[in-house]
């Protein structure tokens, strides 16, 4: 069983497709005025592995899953058993994280051609860029899509 903190369906702006977000149940970046923070206090729940992606699937807007709200590399094994069965059930994948280094992540989920990773902290009052038109919260956050092109994962 995996724990979470919340589903949100139909999210329209976190990444490249409507998606349901899923939040994880810890994040120990502590970013100024963090747009999280109130995750932090909600209490979680567990559920199975395909339940949660069935959840995700059964709403026909979403065609992907976000994985974010909170820190996900603090449950890797979890989280690479949902983005398994994401992939297996045909969804697309975002995976957000506060860590600088996403080579952990890429190392990881190399394997998976078109799954995204956000990666960099937020930093209250940083411009902001656009990265595959989503307009990332700080100006040092990133975008990478795994495989395809080279131009593609430069962005």
């Amino acid at each position: 069983m995996i724990a979470i903190t919340s589903i949100e369906h139909n999210i329209l702006y976190d990444a490249p497709f409507i998606a349901a977000r899923i939040s994880g149940i810890i994040c120990n970046f502590n970013c100024n005025n963090c747009i999280n923070e109130s995750l932090k206090n909600q209490s979680y729940t567990y559920m199975y592995c395909h339940d949660i992606i069935n959840e995700v699937k059964n709403n026909s807007l979403n065609e992907g899953v976000i994985f974010g709200g909170l820190e996900w590399t603090h449950q890797l094994n979890d989280l690479k058993n949902l983005v398994d069965e994401a992939f297996k059930n045909k969804l697309k994948v975002m995976i957000y994280t506060g860590s600088d280094d996403p080579g952990e992540l890429v190392k990881l989920f190399g394997i998976y051609e078109g799954l995204y990773i956000k990666y960099g902290r937020y930093i209250e009052n940083s411009d902001y860029t656009i990265e595959y038109g989503v307009k990332l919260a700080s100006k040092n956050q990133k975008i990478i899509r795994l495989g395809g092109r080279y131009e593609d994962n430069k962005r």
